[in-house]
């Protein structure tokens, strides 16, 4: 058994650094350097990919957390209804809820943008976008692993991955059910 991966880097007073966020941004670098590449290849300005960022970062963000608000928020006291009770906890994304679907709608309006505000080949960005993405997740995906979400089923495998309870969802914090040995 492997102990689990502590999600907070280093902590002073109220502000932590986290695996989460240094992995997404390690990602994010990762995909606009590959995406620079393609860009010069192109015949366009390489550097013009960390403007783009700024175009598809907080867009992608914004409809991360809303598509996790409005749309995966399951019904109830800790789902939407937490959040028409307190609009302002529509803001706390430190308190969890992004989803990648959101994301990449709001990056994807936020490309489109960028490509007719600098009139730049919305195609051959949307190309650089697709090289470096799936590399940028690949690398991002590694914080969901630290802190414990996104797991699938019970299974028996040799790579199955241990889950604290306190991370567990529905029926699988039945310890009786599903003992600490459990693997997902």
């Amino acid at each position: 058994m492997y102990p689990p991966v502590d999600p907070v880097i280093i902590q002073i007073g109220p502000l932590a650094l986290r695996w989460y966020g240094v992995l997404i941004m390690a990602g994010v670098a990762l995909a606009a350097w590959i995406g620079a590449f393609h860009l010069e290849r192109r015949g366009l300005d390489r550097d013009s990919v960390w403007d783009l960022l700024f175009w598809v970062l907080i867009p992608g963000l914004i409809g991360a957390r809303l598509y996790y608000v409005f749309i995966q928020s399951p019904r109830g006291p800790d789902g939407l209804d937490r959040y028409l009770a307190d609009p302002a906890k529509i803001l706390a994304i430190w308190e969890g809820g992004l989803h990648i679907f959101g994301g990449f709608l709001g990056g994807a309006l936020g490309v489109i943008a960028f490509a007719r505000l600098r009139k730049a080949p919305l195609l051959v960005y949307g190309d650089a976008i697709a090289l470096g993405l799936p590399l940028g997740q690949a690398v991002g995906r590694w914080a969901n692993f630290i802190n414990q979400e996104l797991y699938g089923p019970p299974t028996t495998l040799p790579w199955g991955l241990r889950i604290d309870p306190e991370y567990r969802i529905g029926p699988y914090r039945d310890l009786v059910t599903y003992p600490e040995t459990t693997r997902f």
